[in-house]
């Protein structure tokens, strides 16, 4: 009983930590895939800072600025 709880809390807290799905209007997997790859490259060149890298492996600068990407390619976050 107890690791069910232990195992729920943490998927809770995963999801909450999860950055954000970006969806475009006729945009295919492909399409998306090769977006992110881009913004991430980009995102990467931002200087990382002290903070922590989220799980994505971006810290918070480096993630404001692979939203910026996305936005300005057209993406929306998802939910």
């Amino acid at each position: 009983m107890k690791k069910t709880g232990l195992f729920l809390a943490a998927g809770i807290l995963a999801g909450c930590a999860t950055p954000p799905d970006w969806v475009k209007e006729g945009a295919s997997p492909d399409d998306y895939t090769r977006q992110t790859a881009a913004c991430r490259v980009t995102a990467r060149g931002v200087a990382a800072g002290p903070a922590a890298a989220a799980p994505n492996g971006l810290t918070p600068p480096q993630q404001a600025q692979f939203s910026d990407c996305m936005l300005a390619a057209g993406w929306k976050p998802g939910r």
